[in-house]
């Protein structure tokens, strides 16, 4: 008898399993099929190689899943496999969107029991696989509440513990708790939660437009209708506006790996801006005239010593007129210092930024300034001397 080119007559089942639950119906669906050689003989007791592929939207579309079996047929050439059971090729079986695409399944065939697969027919699946799906969308009740054990699921309970859950049966100032978005005739909003004052209400709110976080029945953020985002305050009134609730602390910012932070926020006395690191104030602005001012406290100093002979490195300096390289197209000349010079002189005035150019601090140029004033002006004071000495040498020279 010959097999060479052997058919799979689609005298076919594609069965579902039925059961109590959803939690005790396999994620597969049956198939039969009788196996015939090409002069429609039937195969009895013959194993087979059978490859099934399941295509997305066309009979050629991409393969969303594919498996093979190896199942023995009966003494009538029958065969039976659980489409989703195989030993899988490619793709998830329970991840197949039954219920929101049209499927094709390719089955193919060796009749040898190999892998060297024929081609038998592509057909389009219809109601069994969709059955399934919607086995999977019809919720089992307990009492008037929907529950799904195995995924979990819940919305009342009866026990899922998350994969969404739910639970509430309670109004919270006239508000239907969790999850209400209504399009057309009333609400859009929200996602709410109620217990001891723990709440996470998430609400869209008609009549203002705004989106708003709420904890502990409290509204702690509010992104409103023109998009301005709000922190501790109801009314935005600019695009990112927080309202301080820690005394010196607005915003922080806290490196992940090390945990050292930057703080800024207003003070609670003098209600400048200030700077900390790691809780320690470095610097602030005034609330008065804007200025900045940098920590200078003697009782945060040690190993403090007079700077001297600032006058001498202060005339090395050079001073350049230049533009820097991403803002030359817009004429920004300015005027400066080149860091690498700098750095000869004044090593503990240059930085280097994390991407490894050099940084040159200017602020404290002020205080070297100064400095060399200062000892500018003791030799300007000896001049003066030297030159009144000079004049009184003179008049005693033109008295004799």
């Amino acid at each position: 008898m010959k097999t060479t080119f052997t058919k799979i007559v689609f005298s076919l089942f594609l069965l579902m399993f039925t059961a109590y639950s959803f939690a005790q119906i396999p994620q597969a669906f049956n198939y039969q099929a009788v196996a015939r050689d090409v002069s429609g003989n039937v195969l009895p007791n013959q194993l087979l190689g059978i490859r099934v592929s399941l295509h997305l939207g066309t009979a050629t579309g991409v393969v969303v899943y594919s498996e093979t079996f190896t199942p023995t047929t009966n003494a009538f050439g029958l065969f039976t496999i659980g489409i989703g059971i195989g030993i899988p090729v490619s793709g998830q079986f329970d991840t197949i969107a039954w219920g929101k695409n049209h499927y094709y399944m390719q089955v193919e065939m060796d009749p040898t029991g190999g892998a060297t697969y024929a081609d038998m027919g592509t057909s389009q699946l219809l109601s069994v696989p969709y059955a399934m799906y919607a086995e999977n969308s019809v919720w089992k009740r307990n009492g008037s509440d929907i529950f799904y054990d195995n995924g979990f699921v819940g919305i009342g309970t009866s026990s899922p513990q998350v994969r969404l859950h739910v639970m509430n049966n309670m109004r919270i100032d006239g508000a239907m708790p969790l999850i209400q978005f209504r399009d057309g005739t009333t609400a859009k909003g929200f996602i709410q939660s109620w217990g001891s004052k723990s709440d996470l209400i998430i609400s869209n709110n008609v009549s203002s437009g705004s989106l708003q976080l709420w904890t502990n029945y409290t509204e702690r953020m509010r992104i409103d209708s023109l998009g301005n985002v709000g922190i501790g305050t109801a009314s935005p009134v600019s695009g990112f506006h927080i309202k301080q609730k820690i005394a010196n602390e607005a915003i922080r910012f806290e490196h992940e790996s090390n945990s050292n932070f930057w703080n800024i926020g207003i003070g609670t006395s003098t209600l400048n801006c200030r700077f900390e690191y790691n809780g320690t104030g470095k610097g602030q602005i005034s609330s008065v005239d804007g200025t900045y001012s940098t920590l200078s406290d003697k009782r945060l100093k040690k190993d403090i010593t007079k700077a001297n002979d600032l006058l001498d490195k202060v005339n090395k300096l050079n001073v350049y007129e230049f533009y820097y390289m991403d803002q030359e197209a817009q004429g920004l000349k300015t005027r400066g210092f080149i860091a690498q010079e700098v750095e000869e002189i004044f090593p503990d005035l240059v930085k280097v930024s994390d991407e490894g150019y050099k940084l040159i601090t200017y602020s404290n140029f002020s205080v070297v300034a100064i400095k060399a004033i200062q000892e500018q002006q003791k030799e300007i004071e000896l001049l003066k001397t030297e030159i009144e000495l000079l004049k009184q040498k003179i008049i005693i020279l033109q008295g004799k």
